[in-house]
């Protein structure tokens, strides 16, 4: 989304009084420091999903995963099968839904962040004040959710985070490749697609769309080339790139995300910060919101790594 067009969608948004009320709030309350740990105060539902929206520009995985929206404090037991609907005679009795549909639970965990504003931002007209804060949140958020989704080791006991993909990749599933830049039959598609053939579907007929996800400097040092220049997106010859830095350096992951669940619960909230400013012209603050997520199917993830130095 362009500049001019987000800043009208804030403009729209601070015609709504809660909305309008929540940002006037925030600026004061950052202004003259009242904002107190205890006394966090929640984003509005419309403010959210605007923030949601950005969350998604910047965040490879957001809209790739499989999200579920929770709306219940705690554990939470969630159906994932997928559900398939049946033909018969209009008379009929409608056949019943298979009872046995696997379940996970998704603990309430805290996805959060310390971040601050200059001074002379909250001294801005309203509506430039919340495009910055807004701005500033979605970035945070998004490279959280995606270090999560690939790296996160939680155990819902000492480790309070979703538990990526990388946490039980199968061994079998983990592979490496030589990717010499300089030979471009060692990143031609195939080279690296191939390994597609190691994703299982799990419990389901098929696998789903396969994407590709990496950060952005190993697929144009290694990977550019084996993409089909006539679409307008990064790509292996069709199959879809996704820039993050939460990948490592001279990795690729190959998978179907959506056999990747999230739980998302609403309620970003935001407070003041306890932690020691560094300078005299920031405010710091806090912000935080509840997800938790594991895969489905850890086979429907393939990590490949350059072995070339």
């Amino acid at each position: 989304m362009n500049e001019y067009n987000k800043r009208n969608q804030i403009h729209n948004l601070l015609r709504i009084e809660e909305v309008r009320n929540f940002y006037s709030d925030l600026q004061v309350r950052l202004r003259n420091g009242s904002l107190s740990r205890a006394a966090e105060i929640v984003i509005p539902e419309e403010a959210e999903d605007s923030l949601t929206e950005l969350i998604k520009e910047y965040s490879a995985l957001y809209s790739e995963v499989r999200m579920i929206p929770i709306g219940i404090d705690g554990r939470a037991v969630v159906s994932v099968d997928d559900v398939k609907a049946v033909w018969s005679f209009s008379a009929d009795v409608l056949t019943e839904m298979d009872s046995s549909l696997a379940a996970v639970e998704l603990e309430d965990n805290k996805l959060g962040c310390f971040t601050s504003v200059p001074n002379s931002t909250l001294e801005n007209t309203l509506i430039d004040m919340a495009l910055y804060i807004e701005d500033l949140l979605a970035q945070a958020m998004a490279y959280g959710f995606d270090d999560a989704v690939i790296n996160g080791v939680g155990n819902n006991t000492s480790v309070f985070e979703p538990r990526g993909i990388m946490m039980n990749l199968p061994i079998a599933n983990q592979v490496t490749l030589a990717m010499d830049a300089m030979d471009q039959s060692s990143v031609s598609p195939g080279h690296i697609l191939n390994e597609i053939s190691l994703i299982t579907p799990g419990t389901k007929d098929d696998i789903g769309e396969v994407i590709a996800v990496m950060k952005r400097k190993t697929y144009y040092n290694y990977a550019a080339a084996g993409a089909n220049s006539s679409l307008p997106y990064p790509n292996l010859n069709g199959v879809r790139v996704k820039f993050t830095p939460a990948v490592g350096d001279k990795k690729i992951i190959l998978g179907d995300f959506k056999q990747y669940v999230m739980g998302k619960r609403r309620g970003v909230k935001i407070a003041s910060s306890d932690q020691v400013k560094f300078t005299d012209d920031q405010t710091l603050f806090k912000v935080s919101g509840r997800f938790d997520g594991q895969p489905l199917n850890n086979a429907a993830f393939v990590e490949i790594t350059d072995t070339t130095i």
